[in-house]
């Protein structure tokens, strides 16, 4: 069994990485992690896939947030809760959508990696990413 386990891992680093989808990428660095908790959370995995580039930048701060290097502040408030919510949910929805038609995006597979930096707790400054699905809103938008 033992025998088994070091040929299929063998054979998982063998890949060619360039002929593999995001979620054959993000299965395979399932496979190599060790974790026997059947479920699997993206954002872990994308911090093992680091040629994927990052399409969103938001910093989110106590009482607002911006996207990328703006520094134009947008409250937490009703006008903004579906764009926090996507981001808290890893959805594209079609507000995401919008806004990503004023930039340059990287899509993998219909999906795109965002970066949170979050500055809301003081001395605790985390960078995290997040893949960023299409859900059944965006794909009827598009």
């Amino acid at each position: 069994e033992n025998l088994r386990s070091d040929e299929l891992r063998a054979y998982i680093h063998s890949m060619d990485l360039s002929k593999l989808s995001l979620q054959e990428r993000l299965v395979r660095e399932k496979a190599l992690s060790h974790t026997p908790d059947l479920r699997f959370h993206n954002a872990n995995l994308l911090e093992r896939i680091q040629d994927l580039k990052t399409t969103l930048v938001v910093n989110l701060y106590p009482n607002y947030f911006t996207i990328f290097n703006q520094g134009i502040p947008h409250p937490y408030n009703q006008s903004t809760k579906a764009f926090i919510r996507a981001l808290d949910s890893s959805q594209l929805n079609s507000d995401l959508l919008e806004l990503l038609k004023e930039i340059p995006c990287y899509y993998y597979d219909g999906c795109v990696v965002a970066e949170l930096r979050d500055y809301r707790t003081p001395g605790l400054d985390e960078t995290r990413r997040i893949l960023l699905q299409p859900n059944a809103e965006s794909l009827v938008w598009e």
